[in-house]
């Protein structure tokens, strides 16, 4: 071999076990799922209640969620206190991806947002905090699995979770919730999307021919 191949050969030197080691290590955190996609129309449809539907929808929900968990930080106590500039950063981010030109869908879109980002706060807190959720089986911690929690943040978000408001709050939820006899069974499946399964599988009429 000349002088060039072997300067070109790469990290020949090194043991065969450290290489593989490099090639499987993979990025931190779920936010590894956020990936845009200039090259393909993902182009979001919507039901008569406003409602995500159609080809995109799973791929729409799974954003949403991505996003709200990234750039909301779980220390902020409500939807309310999300500052305008961090709710229009998602808009935008959203409405680009999906292509939505409807400038009224954004209310739309910023509940979904809301409600993603308190449903993942709610199952860091039963999954780690009251442990009345399965976690990973590997045991690992909050700020193992998202590179955007820290183990500071992880800290101050028990500290917030454990405390007398919020085991208030917590409770209200769950009287709340026992009252609720019609359950959600259906994974990541909303009612629209359902209801054009049912429809396609004459389950249901379609609404054109019901009464």
């Amino acid at each position: 071999m000349d002088e060039d191949q072997h300067a070109n050969s790469g990290p020949s030197n090194k043991s065969p076990n450290q290489v593989p080691q490099k090639q499987k290590k993979k990025p931190r955190g779920p936010t590894k799922g956020i990936k845009s996609m200039p090259g393909v129309p993902r182009i979001i449809e919507w039901d008569h209640l406003d409602r995500p539907t159609g080809k995109w929808a799973t791929d729409y929900k799974n954003h949403i969620g991505e996003i709200s968990r990234a750039k909301v930080s779980i220390l902020i106590r409500t939807w309310e206190d999300v500052s305008q500039g961090i709710k229009d950063t998602l808009w935008e981010d959203v409405k680009r991806e999906f292509h939505i030109t409807d400038e009224t869908k954004k209310e739309v879109v910023l509940k979904s947002c809301d409600k993603r980002w308190r449903e993942f706060k709610s199952r860091l807190t039963t999954g780690w905090i009251r442990g009345t959720r399965k976690r990973p089986k590997d045991e690992k911690m909050p700020y193992d699995l998202y590179s955007y929690i820290t183990k500071d943040i992880w800290k101050e978000f028990v500290k917030i979770r454990t405390s007398e408001e919020a085991e208030e709050i917590s409770e209200k939820a769950r009287q709340s919730q026992s009252f609720n006899i019609y359950p959600h069974h259906m994974g990541q499946k909303s009612y629209a999307e359902m209801t054009s399964e049912w429809q396609r599988k004459g389950y249901i009429p379609l609404v054109s021919s019901s009464s």
